[in-house]
């Protein structure tokens, strides 16, 4: 009887992990090292070292919409032959998706020195962006109506970068000077959260994750820690949801709170997923890799094959609600996530009216908008908490946005102008 009753309470729980879950079909062939949500395409853009989506060939890099498809030709199908590496970053700017990494051509693009775009239809180089010959372009964000790059490379086109570089759309230019960073650098997120491969020390407040404050490195909540696991934690990806911080990787403990791999950070509490990846092979690309949000779902990526107890191969979609099962004491080491994140920005696409809706208090705050070419076409300074304005004159196409506040805080978007 005692056995019957533990096989029983075996498969339930098996059972109750897995609805936590979903695979997306098959899933890759391999891991996962980057995605990104596309709201203008509705796509979630995955690269990686996969070969097969679903049992489908996409070589290296695939968009996902409920169904996978290829990339054209993908990465690495050279005119000379085979090449090597995989994306390492994904993003929109204008009217391409840009793609980073260590690859050594996209589609029939031969020589794209690990840096490419895809026009929804086909591959094409970078104007002028081609990185020095065997550099790695590890992370690509787009802020202020620009697109920074960093990684480790000396060069972009003819202009010396060392590591960090930015384009307006026309022209490269460099960020200060003397850069040199490493391979496991990246940005991570606009908010200035910092997180990889470094120990607490030299006056650093938190081991693999800090954040910036414009003055100060600050803590968040405590440090990344392993176990029982000869690893060094390590957070891989960082992403905010509404109002929330996201993080996946190799790490047991967050803050102190047991998290598997996954957890989130409101801003005063670090919360843990009951979820478990696999990370327990001597391997770079095991565990939790990369994380994004499609169509208000988590996904999260990686080189895990299994999840729990459910085989999911490399990718899948978290589908249990808000659930979570630790959750630590409040610290309040610095403000609310929410002030940075929120901007609700209705309806988009717009035909006629867009409104903005600031979640936080009133305050001052200036509202600017920009066209493709990174022209300004509006200005307002208000200190409404709602602003509506007619688009019946601009152009259809995207458009950027920037709020900045009376403290000099930029916040920053996307919408569309459809007729």
């Amino acid at each position: 009887m005692k056995s019957k009753f533990f096989l029983i309470f075996t498969l339930c729980c098996q059972f109750c992990f897995a609805q936590n879950w979903q695979t997306l079909g098959y899933g890759l062939s391999w891991n996962t090292t980057c995605m990104y949500e596309d709201t203008v395409t509705d796509q979630l853009f995955v690269g990686g070292n996969f070969g097969l989506a679903d049992s489908q060939v996409v070589r290296f890099g695939a968009a996902y919409n409920g169904a996978w498809s290829a990339l054209g030709m993908g990465f690495n199908v050279c005119s000379w032959g085979s090449g090597l590496g995989n994306p390492w970053a994904i993003t929109r700017y204008g009217s391409h998706i840009y793609f980073g990494g260590n690859f050594a051509c996209a589609g029939n693009i031969d020589n794209t020195n690990s840096f490419a775009r895809w026009n929804g239809v086909a591959w094409d180089s970078v104007p002028g962006g081609k990185i020095s010959y065997g550099g790695v372009l590890k992370d690509i964000i787009v802020y202020n109506n620009e697109m920074y790059i960093c990684g480790t490379f000396d060069s972009v086109g003819n202009l010396p970068a060392k590591g960090i570089a930015k384009w307006d759309g026309t022209t490269w230019s460099v960020i200060g000077s003397n850069y040199n960073f490493t391979a496991g650098s990246s940005f991570l997120t606009k908010m200035m959260f910092y997180a990889g491969e470094f120990y607490y020390g030299g006056g650093n407040p938190g081991t693999g994750i800090m954040r910036w404050n414009d003055t100060t490195w600050r803590d968040v909540g405590g440090s990344v820690q392993m176990g029982t696991l000869n690893q060094y934690p390590v957070v891989k990806e960082m992403c905010v949801h509404n109002g929330k911080l996201y993080c996946v990787g190799n790490f047991e403990k967050i803050g102190g709170v047991d998290a598997l791999g996954l957890a989130s950070w409101d801003g005063n509490l670090w919360c843990g997923y009951d979820t478990h990846f696999d990370f327990s092979a001597p391997n770079e690309f095991v565990g939790a890799w990369n994380i994004a949000f499609f169509r208000d779902t988590m996904y999260v990526g990686g080189g895990f094959q299994y999840m729990d107890t459910m085989q999911v191969n490399y990718i899948a979609r978290w589908v249990g609600g808000n659930f979570v099962d630790t959750c630590g004491t409040a610290v309040g080491v610095f403000e609310n996530l929410m002030f940075i994140n929120r901007i609700l920005v209705y309806p988009n696409p717009a035909s006629e009216i867009i409104t903005f809706d600031f979640s936080d208090s009133p305050q001052s705050r200036s509202l600017i908008i920009y066209d493709q070419l990174g022209r300004e076409v509006y200005r307002e300074d208000t200190n409404e908490n709602l602003i509506s304005l007619s688009v019946q004159e601009f152009a259809e196409g995207i458009y950027f946005y920037s709020v900045i506040d009376e403290e000099g805080k930029s916040r920053s978007g996307r919408f569309i102008v459809a007729k």
